[in-house]
């Protein structure tokens, strides 16, 4: 089963089935991850367990089929998964690779427990919905470990499912919407790649689930620790770069350098990722200010409900210190100084050489 995935440009904004979602680097959450593991343990896991089945909710189950909506999960940049049914009460999941475990070995060596805990969640939430009874998923090997591939069991119950999800479609979006084409998928891996990256589709929610049940464990670090994610990415990439920034750098003004930064933000921000629409107010020697309407981190606490007095686009934030270390070559800070979700008319952030 396929997944209908559009994008509006005007918005910068990304949908499936009709919910608000973001395309991720698979980096950014193996470092979260383990960040938030050296601070809480295994806490970390049930976070990511949360996030994964609220997630499962963007993923349509049709007339009951588990085993269509797994499929679908390849179209999300999931992973390419096979079904095995052991009895009428355990299934098995299994996958080559997941965006979790992917080069995870090599970048930061074996480790002792599994990792896929979102996975597992996306997996357990598909199980309740589509038996409407009680589900846990565990991952019993996985990559990480030195496995030869990531499997979950999926343990049915008799008793009916208590868990409060609404299968209510979501409401349909308005505007200009095409066919998402900004990066291709891979099939044979089941991933989004951009340039050589694995890539998946998250609802705009995971940021909501991961930061406000993460500050119940963790208090503020979590933001911290989304940010430093998000930065860190483009210290991994930032050899990719090194020709553009010279080139940057050296050999164009202030005014082109601009317009070149603005390209790539209308390119990734809005058109790849689907952040939002970022629009570069100031650029100096000393100090960038850049806009992000219609942020797709901040939209879920407004859909909530949920007003907050402090700035909640943590990743963005960590971007855009990542960005501003790459264009002034050295330490910068970034501040959000305005946020929808504080009520604000957009989201800005002011970065600075340290």
């Amino acid at each position: 089963m396929s997944v209908d995935i559009l994008v509006n440009p005007e918005k910068g904004a990304i949908y499936v089935n009709g919910f608000r979602v973001l395309l991720r680097h698979a980096y950014i959450f193996q470092s979260m991850k383990r960040e938030m593991e050296r601070l809480v343990g295994a806490s970390a896991g049930f976070l990511f367990h949360k996030a994964g089945k609220d997630a499962s909710l963007i993923v349509p189950v049709e007339n009951g089929s588990l085993e269509s909506s797994v499929e679908s999960l390849t179209w999300l940049g999931l992973g390419k998964y096979t079904l095995k049914k052991e009895n009428k009460n355990r299934i098995i999941v299994e996958a080559r690779e997941t965006p979790f475990s992917t080069g995870f070995v090599k970048k930061f060596g074996k480790r002792k427990t599994p990792f896929c805990h979102y996975i597992a969640g996306v997996l357990e939430g598909l199980a309740e919905r589509s038996t409407r009874r009680k589900s846990r998923c565990v991952e019993i090997s996985c990559v990480t470990r030195g496995d030869d591939k990531c499997r979950f069991s999926i343990e049915i119950e008799d008793s009916p499912s208590n868990w409060d999800f609404d299968e209510k479609p979501h409401p349909k979006q308005s505007g200009n919407l095409v066919p998402y084409g900004g990066v291709k998928l891979d099939t044979n891996k089941g991933f989004y790649m951009l340039k050589g990256w694995p890539e998946l589709i998250v609802p705009s929610s995971f940021y909501f689930t991961i930061r406000e049940e993460g500050k119940k464990i963790m208090g503020d670090s979590i933001t911290g620790i989304i940010s430093l994610s998000a930065s860190e990415w483009y210290k991994k990439v930032s050899k990719l770069l090194q020709l553009y920034i010279f080139i940057l750098k050296e050999f164009t003004t202030f005014s082109t350098k601009r317009k070149m930064w603005q390209k790539f933000l209308d390119q990734y921000y809005s058109r790849i990722w689907g952040f939002g629409i970022a629009k570069i107010i100031t650029m100096d020697k000393n100090e960038i200010i850049v806009r992000l309407f219609n942020s797709g981190f901040a939209e879920t606490y407004i859909e909530k409900g949920v007003k907050t007095s402090k700035p909640v686009c943590d990743a963005v934030r960590g971007y855009m210190m990542g960005w501003g270390n790459l264009f002034f070559g050295e330490e910068c800070s970034t501040e959000e100084t305005k946020c929808i979700a504080m009520g604000d008319e957009f989201c800005e952030f002011v970065i600075r050489k340290s």
